[in-house]
């Protein structure tokens, strides 16, 4: 097959969790034979270059002559990039016969695409429901500025004019399927690939003076991160022989839209506990994956999730990990069989059982090697990707059949 992946993000540009996933997906793809091109993001000249089997090209979104003074308006940038993405498919098109084209629901890449093809038929889009923005906006902000309710159209539009849909977890297809009215049978439920090969456990380290309790990912309100904090209190008042390590990019979700971070860490202050903090920036995969390897605990509190890879990452280096009982984390977590869950939002709770994990290197073990069994039997690039394969043939026969 020819298969078309559209991202924005695609390491080593961008990394974060779309980006991860279309990485993981082209080159797994094309290690079972299949064409691959990538079309993503580049602040630089646009370039082309094929890396792991992968054919990938980096575009610039289109600059439209006086759109940037709308700005406060309208998205200009995502609708640059958009525009840059139809072109660049286009091209691609002239060169070979596409089979498949997919990309993400957040940023509606491939809305440009889906207004100017003129009607549904070859090659088939599939969108994948990662998270629209509208779910991430309905726990960061009290309200939403135009070219946020812009962008939450241009989503909509893209995800209803798909011709297939997709998602890693039953929680996403059924929040989308209620708040846009239509079925969520309409969505193939297609588990993420994880590279286990980076992803993996590590020799264990030696003693440590303290326990070492891991969050990443960005740092916003629907990540659970104020949760934590006020956590991260009750947590030292019954063990103090701890830490807690955040990695993540910082975003303007704190009061009036000002940097959480700097919120967190007046609190933690405050609270006399910033001694047992540190933060860290967003790392590349390589750098990430230490820290994952080096901790004892990993938490992900979140608000909602529709999976969370950072839940994956750390589960493939076979830790124990706390997270909330919502979305898609409550689909790959087993309480207390190969993770603990907790109510979302509720620090006393998530306090209670970083607590008893940290006191209990046994359970440690136990659920971080149950983690790893879990993940090698679900969510490799190898098992995923055949799955992919599986949904797109499909797609392909109902479409010769019809």
């Amino acid at each position: 097959m020819n298969i078309c992946l559209v991202s924005y993000e695609y390491p080593p540009e961008t990394f974060n969790g779309i980006g991860s996933y279309t990485r993981n997906l082209a080159e797994a793809l094309a290690a079972l034979g299949e064409h691959v091109d990538v079309v993503t993001f580049t602040s630089k000249k646009p370039y082309d270059y094929t890396e792991n089997g992968v054919h990938v090209h980096r575009v610039n979104p289109i600059a439209m002559a006086g759109l940037w003074r709308f700005d406060a308006l309208i998205p200009s940038k995502t609708i640059g990039f958009s525009i840059a993405v139809k072109n660049k498919i286009m091209e691609i098109s002239r060169e070979k016969n596409l089979d498949i084209i997919e990309g993400p629901d957040i940023r509606a890449e491939l809305f440009w695409y889906l207004l100017t093809r003129g009607g549904r038929g070859k090659p088939p889009v599939v969108i994948k429901l990662h998270t629209p923005s509208y779910v991430v906006q309905r726990y960061n902000f009290k309200s939403l500025k135009l070219h946020e309710r812009v962008l939450n159209f241009m989503e909509k539009y893209a995800i209803m004019r798909a011709d297939y849909l997709t998602s890693p977890s039953q929680s996403m297809a059924e929040v989308v399927a209620a708040d846009y009215r239509f079925s969520p049978r309409r969505v193939k439920i297609l588990l993420n690939p994880l590279d286990t090969d980076t992803f993996r456990p590590a020799e264990a380290p030696g003693p440590r003076e303290r326990v070492p309790v891991l969050f990443t990912g960005r740092i916003e309100k629907r990540k659970g991160v104020v949760t934590l904090a006020h956590a991260i209190p009750l947590v030292l008042e019954k063990f103090r022989d701890c830490e807690f390590i955040f990695v993540g990019e910082d975003t303007a979700s704190g009061q009036d839209r000002t940097s959480l971070r700097e919120e967190l860490k007046a609190y933690l202050r405050q609270k006399n506990c910033l001694g047992h903090v540190t933060f860290h920036d967003r790392k590349e995969k390589n750098d990430l994956v230490r820290f994952y390897q080096s901790c004892d605990i990993f938490t992900a509190p979140s608000l909602y999730e529709n999976l969370g890879y950072v839940c994956l990452e750390a589960m493939g280096c076979g830790k124990a990990v706390v997270v909330s009982a919502t979305g898609g984390l409550k689909e790959i977590v087993d309480h207390e069989h190969n993770g603990l869950l907790v109510a979302p939002d509720q620090p006393q709770a998530l306090a209670d059982e970083i607590v008893r994990l940290c006191q209990n290197k046994g359970l440690r073990d136990t659920l971080g090697k149950e983690a790893k069994k879990f993940i090698d039997t679900h969510y490799t690039n190898k098992v995923a990707a055949q799955k992919t394969i599986d949904f797109y043939g499909s797609i392909l026969r109902n479409n010769t059949n019809g």
